[in-house]
């Protein structure tokens, strides 16, 4: 008998995104069979790996304190191919659902802190905006 390796799941993780936006967003998810889950305030101190239910990648039981919140909405993607992911942007924008800060999981941000990912995002997006 061979040995089934489980395929690792397509996955958006959300944050700070309201109900109306989320359900939408759901609904899209749905529509191309992706995983959607929401990252809320309290596990902001957690691993993306983590996060994202990875083996090896465990609990950070540390208080998480949150002196330094980013208010922005964002979505992080997760084993999406190409083509996939350019289909899912355009329809995120077509249906006017635009996020600003997106992000793909790579082999070195998996181990950061959601929180750090954040900051740093918001810190590109506005380098890219001029604030």
């Amino acid at each position: 008998m061979k040995a089934r390796i489980s395929q690792p799941k397509e996955q958006v993780l959300f944050y700070n995104i309201d109900k109306q936006k989320s359900d939408e967003l759901l609904k899209l998810m749905n529509e191309y069979s992706i995983e959607f889950n929401e990252i809320k305030e309290d596990m902001c101190g957690q691993t993306l790996g983590y996060l994202l239910k990875w083996n090896g990648f465990e609990e950070n039981n540390d208080l998480f304190s949150n002196s330094n919140p980013v208010d922005s909405e964002c979505l992080i993607f997760c084993r999406i191919d190409r083509s996939k992911m350019n289909n899912l942007l355009s329809e995120i924008r077509k249906r006017n659902l635009n996020v600003d800060l997106k992000a793909g999981v790579t082999a070195s941000n998996q181990s950061w802190k959601f929180h750090d990912l954040l900051l740093e995002l918001q810190r590109e997006h506005n380098k890219l905006h001029n604030r």
